[in-house]
């Protein structure tokens, strides 16, 4: 990241990157100083929320990361059949979408079990 590609940067509201950096302290003018080489670094600090209410319900003040989730996805065809709604029979229908939401509850239930 470079001075020159942070100057025009806002967020949603209009507020520039850089306002947000002088309100927090920082100088857009020392802000090349502050790159460092992966060479010189050996550790860093993220800082973020992902916790949720989690620290505030417990009255903890932080939190340190002791590991991580990794993202894992699937691609799921729930196969199923269009018919009339009017004449065909509830036991006589192939829904896919009432097969997708018995999946996603079941989904829900094991990942509340299982956390």
């Amino acid at each position: 990241m470079t001075k020159a590609k942070i100057i025009d940067v806002a967020d949603a509201a209009g507020t520039k990157l850089t306002d947000a950096l002088r309100a927090a302290g920082g100088s857009l003018e020392q802000f090349a100083n502050c790159i460092r080489k992966p060479i010189e670094l050996s550790a860093y600090l993220e800082v973020h929320i992902e916790q949720g209410k989690r620290l505030v319900n417990s009255s903890i003040p932080i939190g340190i990361v002791m590991a991580i989730t990794g993202i894992y996805r699937e691609h799921i065809t729930v196969i199923g059949e269009a018919n009339h709604a009017g004449t065909t029979l509830m036991e006589d229908r192939k829904d896919a979408l009432t097969a997708a939401s018995e999946l996603i509850l079941s989904l829900e239930r094991a990942c509340l079990k299982h956390p």
